[in-house]
């Protein structure tokens, strides 16, 4: 099982958008802070928090980059 910044991913942060969710507020940032620092802006941060859109590799690495996290794909 994957630990993210002392979060089990499990049921309660199982998708990308809660992960992110969860991170933000733990920082104590607004969508806003997160779009600022990102370049994505708000209303996409909001529908990936809500489980919508679909963000690609490259969107999900400006966004954890944020938080001090880079990205690594497995195939």
């Amino acid at each position: 099982m994957e630990v993210l910044r002392g979060y089990q991913v499990t049921e309660e942060i199982h998708t990308i958008g809660k992960a992110i969710k969860a991170l933000r507020k733990e920082a104590k940032w607004t969508q806003t802070d997160v779009a600022e620092k990102s370049g994505i802006s708000r209303t996409h941060i909001a529908a990936f928090e809500g489980g919508r859109g679909n963000p690609t590799l490259a969107t999900l690495q400006r966004i954890f980059s944020v938080f001090g996290f880079s990205l690594t794909v497995r195939i």
